[in-house]
């Protein structure tokens, strides 16, 4: 889990010689495919509890905390 506060920006980076992408499970945002260097970001705008997930890989999830 990740946790950040209103406002805060959260990036994410591919570091994976695979295509990934970051995704909301409830349409707040979602990014391109990303190939190995290339980074996503996002502002937190609103508090609440928001799963992601990677749109190529499904079994890849995580969750963003916002305060």
């Amino acid at each position: 889990m990740i946790e950040v506060t209103v406002g805060d920006t959260v990036r994410w980076l591919n570091q994976d010689p695979l295509r990934h992408t970051t995704t909301s499970d409830t349409s707040v945002w979602s990014s391109s495919e990303l190939s190995r260097g290339e980074q996503f970001a996002f502002v937190a705008g609103k508090p609440g509890r928001y799963g992601y997930h990677c749109s190529a890989h499904p079994v890849m999830r995580g969750t963003l905390l916002v305060r």
